[in-house]
């Protein structure tokens, strides 16, 4: 059985094949029950200064603890329940959460190029957030990737998404509902199970994608054809270009079930403002992506439009102005493998730019990737430059991050 799966993976598969940590601890034809973990433990040092930035200082934390059990009653059903003990980006959510769980289906064609599942799904939005957290190309996600503005996180809902024969094509649709913590300096979107704060707002959310592939094919994971396995690290120095093109777009509104009174934003600095409160009315989102890999290069870009309006259209403070917002967020990425299976040289630029900051933010990477054993052990190191760091002219960040990551 591993033999014909690594086979099958190996002729369809036109990217770096992607590293599959389940251990199976029990199987019985189709039937099979598989135990996983992610543990990543990050160390982090801060030099800042200005509105809104982290203080000065180092810290060592789990940023990502996610135990997992998963398993098929037979071909078509497989079910999933993943947990996270860790405090997530920079260490400010501070709970256990939910991550995937859900029932899928896929026996509707022999091939299982479509699924069905229903759970606590990804939305169909964000190719950086869709891209597993044990496989981004830099060490953190960048604006694209994080919930702070206005990148939905997992979905209380359902989702069905077709994949074409040839794999050159996938299309996906998600509904169901999603919270927003109420903070005017950012759009922070919140699964409803992880939701903590009897303040935030709730509604539903809607999205959708298309990802082609004009040049090279979809990878895929034998176990779930119909599954985007994004990884953009050309660990294996792919013979040929391969090139992603993808759409997408989701919108929010506030169902009105919890609408707590607002709060004004001090004057001081009303770009950072994280103790206001101001319910969202809803927010839209669109998103244009792209990928070029192939002979151990890869370059990826992603543009998102953000459009939020609050209840009360008078307010201003944080991203908002006369209670509307708009931001944009483009980040580029590349890496390129020095010493192929083992060796990774990355980078990234990003901006961000919102209705109420008086400057935009810029931010810069630069990391490296050491793959002890591909993505199952990994250590990886990066420093950051954040100017004009939470839209504030002049406020800056330099940030030395080393992450220790084992995925089995």
């Amino acid at each position: 059985m591993p033999t014909q799966r690594t086979a099958t993976v190996i002729a369809l598969c036109a990217f770096a094949v992607p590293v599959r940590a389940d251990v199976t601890v029990w199987q019985k034809g189709d039937s099979y029950l598989d135990l996983n973990m992610l543990v990543q433990v990050q160390g982090r040092y801060v030099w800042a200064s200005g509105a809104g930035t982290t203080p000065d200082g180092a810290t060592v934390f789990f940023r990502r603890l996610r135990p997992a059990i998963s398993g098929a009653i037979d071909r078509n059903w497989y079910g999933i329940i993943e947990v996270d003990f860790g405090p997530g980006f920079e260490g400010e959510d501070p709970k256990t959460s939910v991550e995937h769980a859900f029932l899928e289906y896929s026996g509707f064609e022999d091939n299982q190029q479509s699924a069905l599942k229903i759970g606590s799904i990804d939305p169909a939005f964000g190719r950086e957030f869709l891209t597993s957290g044990a496989k981004l190309l830099t060490l953190e996600q960048t604006f694209n990737g994080i919930h702070w503005y206005g990148t939905p996180d997992m979905t209380m809902g359902t989702g069905f998404t077709f994949t074409s024969c040839d794999r050159k094509l996938s299309a996906q649709v998600v509904v169901g509902m999603m919270s927003i913590k109420q903070e005017p300096d950012r759009i922070w979107f919140q699964s409803p199970q992880n939701q903590t704060d009897n303040s935030d707002n709730t509604g539903y959310l809607a999205s959708g994608r298309v990802d082609f592939w004009p040049i090279g094919k979809m990878p895929v994971d034998a176990r779930h054809p119909a599954t985007l396995a994004f990884d953009p690290n050309d660990l294996h120095r792919t013979d040929g270009w391969h090139v992603l093109a993808s759409i997408g777009g989701y919108g929010w509104w506030n169902n009105n079930a919890n609408n707590p009174a607002a709060m004004a934003c001090p004057t001081t600095n009303d770009n950072v403002c994280p103790n206001g409160l101001a319910n969202v009315h809803w927010t839209y989102g669109g998103e244009l992506s792209a990928e070029l890999l192939g002979y151990g290069f890869t370059a990826d870009v992603e543009y998102q439009r953000i459009q939020s309006a609050l209840e009360d259209r008078t307010f201003d403070g944080g991203l908002y102005f006369n209670g509307a917002a708009g931001l944009n967020k483009l980040v580029a990425s590349a890496g390129y493998m020095v010493y192929a299976d083992i060796l990774e040289l990355v980078g990234n630029f990003s901006l961000l730019t919102a209705t109420n900051f008086p400057s935009s933010w810029y931010s810069s990477r630069l990391g490296l990737n050491w793959f002890i054993r591909e993505h199952t052990i990994q250590l990886s190191a990066e420093g950051t430059y954040n100017e004009n760091a939470f839209g504030t002219t002049g406020a800056h960040e330099e940030l030395v991050r080393i992450q220790a990551q084992l995925a089995w």
